[in-house]
């Protein structure tokens, strides 16, 4: 891959090479339903979908670039998710999440030239929750509602 990356974190997103250039002026929003985390020990952990209370779709904060594959010589788009600090519902779970846009602030993370750095913060702990899942989640070719089934 171009970048050997897996998210950016808000922290350095905006002086980090590999990232600083997309931050200014390709900002993407990545929409969702929820997100996992995992728990426990290695060989034995547990997963945790984390989602809105409502249930409705939210939005991370995102980077895309362009970069050209040097084995197939293709132009390949791709994206990055940014994570801040947990809040308090995702805290016992994990020390980051991915940076949440409420809809209000939607344009302004779009708008080429604006000012974006206070969007980068944890999403309010209180519209949020999270509950055990099934460790089907672990299998990539599984992709089905009931993957949000509490346990």
């Amino acid at each position: 891959i171009g970048w050997k990356t897996i998210n950016a974190r808000a922290e350095t997103v905006a002086t980090m090479p590999a990232f600083r250039s997309a931050f200014q002026s390709r900002r993407c929003i990545v929409p969702a339903d929820a997100f996992y985390e995992w728990t426990g020990e290695k060989g034995s952990k547990q997963p945790h979908a984390i989602a809105m209370k409502d249930r409705g779709l939210f939005g991370f904060a995102g980077l895309w670039e362009n970069w050209k594959d040097p084995a197939t010589e293709q132009w390949l788009r791709t994206f990055t998710i940014i994570t801040t600090r947990a809040n308090e519902t995702i805290a016992d779970l994990h020390e980051r999440m991915p940076v949440i846009l409420k809809p209000d602030s939607y344009a302004q993370w779009l708008a080429p030239d604006a000012d974006v750095r206070d969007l980068l913060r944890p999403y309010p702990a209180d519209e949020m929750e999270h509950w055990l899942v099934s460790p089907r989640v672990n299998g990539p070719a599984l992709d089905d509602a009931e993957m949000l089934n509490s346990l």
